[in-house]
């Protein structure tokens, strides 16, 4: 029966069932649901909350592309070399070439250098970073002492790095896209993205609806309704022009009138939802949803024949005024609460809630690595900045800490060419074989360098070249030291019992 056919015999009908409504329940008055329009509102803001969800996921990531930058810049020419664009098709190689295509550590960062050497491709990027390290106008030598010194950091890097890898690897599933989706579904129907674009099907599935209670349900029959949006119009919508007005809001404006077949829903429901007074967007989290769900479900009330929201006679959820506005469960209590468990929108808002659930325990999770890794970047810069404000000596015990990188080829060439009459212990010190027809230091053989995070095997012009020139070479060398001379002028000065900054070692070296 449509709503026109309602009206005329509006009051004949209130006398006639008198008896029977007073059974059933009060008819629908003005603010009727009122309690409702609260938990209601609370449903129709979750997609402008979701709108605010953040991809807190790998914050850091520019950080460590920023530490991976700073160390080729630092490099010497035979390691950057290793990533130059080749003959004929002008790319980079893809992997490490012989003898090191099989080394764990190159294959496991090789990608991240290849991105690396495309991004110095730009010029700027480098002399930024030569910028921030007061390293533009510096000599070989420092900054190879700099990049040794910054090792511990690089490796440091690389396990936050690949920490936050494994935590983002599965993400795609709790991304804001997913959760997003789901909410907007829930409230407003499949695929459809805004109050305005709702419609009958969307609200009510297919079949065509030709009455309020065919949709929100009757004396016989269980609601059609499949997403928030429509619990909203069955529950405060005027659902005739002589039906009740301000179901859920005394003293507000009307909603509009809810056409019997439901072609104008999407109208009615933003007339509803501009009764709903926000103060503010806030973004949603995984309780706030469940929130919202159990606030509305408060309000469901059970007999034994249906669970119902809202206000129930025994001639259904027309909207009427000789009937009820609610949305209609049959069958017994445990029945309705498996059909309210599988509607559509609860299923959806109960998805949307684990999955947000575990996108905030991830981003806890990442957390810690992410702000970690950021802090490392910060210490780099610090820390090649420290060592250009300390004495000489500073950058020798830096390029010779625990996890500072051997020379390369061309470096060590250097600093044990210049290392002349030397004894065998003096040159085994400064990491050179000894010459002993000539009685002096020559260069060892290509020695292997397993730093991690950083390179891979090989030295090859790695970053991280200890000072192979100018008396810190010589380190705690004392012999070294005080016979390093210019015919019978001492070039180096032995320093006692000095407390090198930053390393807490207490140490005699040479400057």
């Amino acid at each position: 029966m449509s709503a026109t056919e309602h009206c005329p015999a509006a009051l004949a009908l209130m006398t006639a069932l008198m008896f029977s409504l007073m059974q059933a329940g009060a008819n629908v008055q003005a603010e009727t649901n009122g309690p409702l329009l609260g938990p209601l509102c609370e449903l129709l803001s979750l997609p402008a909350g979701a709108a605010g969800l953040e991809e807190k996921i790998y914050m850091a990531k520019a950080s460590y592309h920023n530490l991976q930058d700073m160390n080729l810049t630092l490099s010497d020419s035979e390691w950057r070399q290793l990533f130059d664009k080749q003959a004929p098709d002008s790319e980079r190689p893809k992997t490490p070439k012989a003898p090191h295509d099989t080394d764990k550590s190159r294959l496991e960062h090789w990608q991240d250098w290849l991105d690396n050497a495309s991004r110095l491709d730009a010029k700027q990027v480098e002399e930024e970073i030569l910028k921030k390290t007061n390293l533009a106008n510096a000599d070989r030598s420092k900054k190879a002492a700099v990049l040794a010194a910054i090792q511990p950091i690089l490796r440091k890097a690389s396990e936050y790095n690949k920490q936050l890898k494994l935590l983002t690897a599965d993400s795609n599933d709790d991304s804001k896209m997913a959760i997003q989706k789901l909410i907007n579904d829930s409230t407003y129907g499949d695929n459809i993205g805004a109050t305005t674009e709702i419609i009958q099907a969307s609200t009510t599935g297919a079949g065509t609806i030709v009455a309020v209670s065919t949709a929100c349900g009757s004396a016989t029959t269980s609601t059609k309704v499949k997403t928030t949006a429509g619990l909203a119009v069955c529950l405060c919508a005027k659902a005739a022009t002589c039906g009740v007005g301000k179901v859920c809001a005394k003293g507000q404006a009307e909603t509009a009138t809810l056409a019997d077949n439901f072609n104008n829903v999407g109208a009615v429901v933003a007339t509803i939802d501009a009764l709903c007074i926000r103060s503010r967007k806030q973004a949603i989290t995984a309780a706030s949803i469940r929130s919202a769900i159990g606030d509305m479900l408060k309000h469901l009330h059970t007999d034994t024949a249906r669970s119902y929201l809202g206000e129930y006679t025994s001639t259904g959820c027309t909207g009427q005024a000789n009937s009820g506005e609610c949305v209609i469960y049959h069958s017994n209590a445990a029945a309705a609460k498996t059909a309210i468990q599988s509607s559509e929108w609860y299923t959806k808002l109960t998805a949307a809630s684990d999955l947000l659930e575990k996108k905030q325990k991830r981003n806890t999770q990442i957390k810690t690595p992410n702000q970690l890794l950021e802090a490392e970047e910060q210490s780099a810069y610090s820390l090649a900045l420290q060592m250009q404000l300390t004495p000489p000596d500073f950058a020798a015990a830096a390029s010779t800490t625990k996890g500072s990188r051997s020379p390369s080829p061309t470096e060590k060439k250097t600093g044990c060419a210049a290392a002349t009459n030397k004894t065998a212990a003096e040159c085994k010190n400064l990491g050179c074989e000894h010459d002993k027809k000539e009685n002096k230091c020559k260069p060892k053989a290509a020695t292997e360098n397993a730093a991690a995070g950083a390179r891979g095997d090989k030295a090859e012009g790695a970053a991280g070249t200890a000072v192979s020139t100018g008396c810190p070479r010589h380190g705690t060398d004392k012999t070294a030291c005080e016979n390093d001379k210019t015919g019978n002028k001492k070039n180096c000065a032995w320093r006692k019992g000095k407390r090198v900054k930053m390393t807490r070692i207490k140490t005699s070296l040479c400057a």
